[in-house]
């Protein structure tokens, strides 16, 4: 006899019990039952008989204001589908099938399905792209992008460290001392590793300084071979300069007529996080020298210590990328 059989017949002398007495008070008295507890087992073994009177577990009823869980999921998918979409939209989007939701409720449900931010989502669907489980619609590939300029260069296929260089400039901020201040970046394509100049002018020679004193010196080191420089648009001087300078070191010049995705994204990067550095402004007032060792402090604390969500680098750090690449040969 097990513990459930025990337990149904020990109920069951409390029932006999009260029959025989003709009291039920007086039994629950005896026994030390509760009447309440009394009354459902009278009930139980009346409809069930023996085995209604084991124990029971208690069911976990949804709460009444709960969402029911089919709409969870929906929420979901929509929030993957359209990413782009905000609560309040996703809401007005269910009301269309006749299923209310409030946008506050989904915020809720998209905050525990880790969706509850642009980013979250642009992180979900970067980990599809890479793991290639679905293929990413037109409206998924657009938020992609706009959310990870890197992603617009997917079609690079970049297999090595200094296999694809993308270079550009971009206006950084205006300064006390030194006025208008630009950052002429180098950014590997296969690790996002960076390299800068900062400058007051658009022109490409501290872009060519930034390849010469700085990028190839630190390839020579590592032993990796620059195959070829991707940039973005310039000016016909500026695209005869650098194609003089790339070809006599043998290596291959992509001119893009338009901004460059591993540039993009580290100039957000640069000016929300550089120009928040404590005291920036205030040193910038000694001149661009003082303001460029600023910025080199923090583009060592990017390149060797700061992870870099989403592609191509998926949450590694760069130079950890270039590391592990030159061990592999």
């Amino acid at each position: 006899m097990d513990e459930g059989d025990n337990t149904a017949r020990n109920r069951l002398s409390v029932l006999r019990l009260a029959e025989r007495l003709g009291n039920a008070s007086e039994a629950c008295r005896r026994t030390g039952v509760d009447r309440t507890s009394f009354y459902q087992w009278k009930r139980r073994f009346a409809r069930e008989g023996l085995p209604g009177l084991a124990n029971r577990i208690p069911d976990r009823k949804q709460h009444p204001f709960r969402t029911p869980a089919g709409v969870e999921r929906r929420i979901v998918e929509l929030a993957i589908s359209s990413p782009a979409h905000g609560c309040d939209r996703i809401a007005r989007t269910l009301a269309k099938a006749g299923i209310t939701v409030s946008g506050v409720t989904i915020q809720k449900i998209l905050s525990k399905a880790k969706l509850g931010t642009y980013e979250m989502r642009a992180a979900a669907l970067e980990t599809r792209y890479a793991q290639a489980s679905r293929k990413l619609s037109a409206e998924q590939i657009e938020f992609l992008e706009r959310i990870n300029p890197c992603f617009r260069e997917r079609d690079l296929k970049v297999g090595a460290p200094g296999e694809v260089l993308c270079l550009g400039v971009f206006f950084l901020g205006r300064f006390e001392g030194p006025g208008a201040v630009y950052v002429h970046a180098i950014v590997d394509g296969f690790s996002s590793y960076a390299f800068a100049n900062l400058s007051t002018i658009t022109r490409i020679g501290p872009a060519i300084e930034a390849l010469q004193d700085q990028t190839l010196p630190f390839f020579a080191e590592h032993r990796v071979a620059i195959r070829s420089v991707l940039s973005g648009r310039l000016s016909e001087s500026d695209g005869v300069a650098l194609d003089a300078y790339s070809g006599g070191r043998r290596i291959e010049h992509r001119p893009r007529d338009g901004s460059l995705g591993f540039i993009e994204r580290f100039r957000r990067i640069a000016v929300n996080e550089f120009l928040r550095r404590p005291f920036v402004r205030r040193l910038s007032r000694a001149g661009l020298p003082r303001l460029q060792r600023e910025f080199d402090d923090w583009l060592a604390s990017y390149n060797e210590e700061r992870p870099q969500e989403g592609y191509p680098n998926y949450g590694a750090i760069p130079r950890s990328i270039i590391t592990q690449a030159c061990k592999r040969g």
